[in-house]
């Protein structure tokens, strides 16, 4: 079975520490980030998380590590459309104790679907793609022996950076130009079509 999860030294950290937060007052915590994960802004508030340290006996780093890593466990959930079982199996296989899993696997069950429809209503926050334009253009080849011409595409992608926290309200519609050669086109059409394959698997 192909793990879900990159073992990364601070995913090992995050299994370790969820493993020794007591078991009474994981579910809580988890239900609380799974519920606020689609939002832009912190899970815990400073307050929140000052009071979490001293609830579950961690410092401050540890309990952002906590955070950080059942993040990205319910992440990588939502991307693989994993159910509740194949969750808890991968969970298991990365190190969590069966108590810890088996918390997951409730929560999941319970707030998994309500999370995957916020994050299809929601914005990400970056530039949105609304106009596409193209053309060809024939560029001389650097051996003017033979006067070649080499055909490059240019595309010019409209964006509207009104959702975007980065952008001034002055600057909410701009559009970047962006030339491919036939290679660079190809390698760009192929990861277009991985990319139409994850969003499938989504649906």
């Amino acid at each position: 079975m192909t793990s879900m999860f990159a073992s990364t030294t601070r995913f090992r950290e995050a299994v370790a520490l969820v493993n020794a937060v007591p078991v009474e007052k994981l579910p809580l915590v988890i239900t609380r980030i799974v519920r606020r994960l689609h939002l832009k802004e912190q899970i815990f508030k400073d307050e929140e998380a000052e009071q979490l340290q001293d609830v579950l006996q961690l410092s401050a780093a540890e309990v952002d590590t906590v955070v950080h890593g059942c993040s990205y466990i319910f992440e990588q959930a939502a991307y693989r459309r994993a159910n509740q079982k194949v969750l808890a199996e991968n969970l298991q296989a990365a190190g969590l104790g069966d108590v810890q899993a088996q918390a997951f696997y409730r929560i999941w069950g319970t707030e998994g679907a309500s999370y995957l429809e916020k994050l299809k209503e929601k914005p990400l926050g970056t530039p949105m793609l609304t106009d596409v334009n193209w053309r060809l253009h024939l560029e001389m080849a650097q051996d003017d022996i033979y006067h070649q011409k080499e055909p490059v595409a240019i595309f010019n992608f409209g964006l509207d950076n009104s959702d975007s926290t980065k952008q001034s309200v002055q600057n909410e519609n701009s559009s970047i130009a962006v030339e491919m050669d036939s290679q660079e086109l190809y390698s760009f059409f192929l990861k277009l079509e991985t990319i139409q394959q994850q969003l499938d698997r989504l649906q």
